[in-house]
């Protein structure tokens, strides 16, 4: 009657269609009031904690302090003040005023910067 080539829900979608699927009553009441997304409602995301370059990043941006930094293709220095960060970028502020975005894993090394007041 059902080939083998059929897979599992195509099989209970064929039953249900023939009248031949029935569920206990404890079974329907159990699939018809749970959604799947509750069980995974009540579940908190962990705070993020910065470690590595990014917990240096991270102070230096709260401090509002200036960097320094080296990228791989260039044997120019960046500096400036540190503005944003997120997992794959940090945007500096030049002297100048302009902004620049640049990718991580073009950054050869940085450090902060003694700005003289």
């Amino acid at each position: 009657m059902y080939g083998n080539d059929l897979h599992a829900d195509q099989l209970l979608e064929a039953k249900r269609r023939e009248g031949t699927l029935t569920l206990s009553k404890a079974n329907r009441d159990n699939v018809e009031s749970k959604p799947r997304d509750r069980q995974f409602s009540n579940r908190q995301k962990a705070p993020f904690v910065a470690k590595g370059h990014d917990a240096i990043l991270k102070e230096i941006q709260d401090v509002k302090g200036a960097i320094v930094v080296q990228l791989i293709s260039s044997p120019e220095s960046i500096r400036g003040k540190l503005v944003a960060r997120d997992k794959y970028t940090i945007t500096v502020q030049l002297y100048s005023g302009i902004r620049r975005t640049l990718y991580k894993h073009a950054i050869e090394s940085f450090e902060s910067e003694q700005v003289a007041k």
